[in-house]
């Protein structure tokens, strides 16, 4: 967070793209473990849209914004749901 802004996520999905998936195996090398010397930053999706929890499906896919995939956050700020 950037003055109480949100300015990234980090998904499943981004982690697999930026580390090496020999780590932990018999083929691991010195580059993959470097892999895991990246910065969130490195590896975070800034490009954000937030909506309210209560916007219909519909209206949030991703398709519907012009991006592949959408990842939701609810109760950010520390508010309960």
């Amino acid at each position: 967070m950037s003055r109480g802004q949100l300015v990234g996520v980090i998904s499943d999905r981004d982690l697999f793209k930026a580390v090496s998936p020999f780590l932990g195996t018999f083929s691991e090398t010195e580059p993959d473990l470097s892999t895991l010397q990246k910065r969130v930053h490195q590896v975070m999706t800034r490009k954000l849209i937030a909506v309210s929890k209560d916007i219909p499906i519909k209206k949030s896919r991703p398709d519907s914004q012009g991006r592949k995939r959408l990842v939701f956050a609810c109760g950010y700020g520390g508010q309960k749901d």
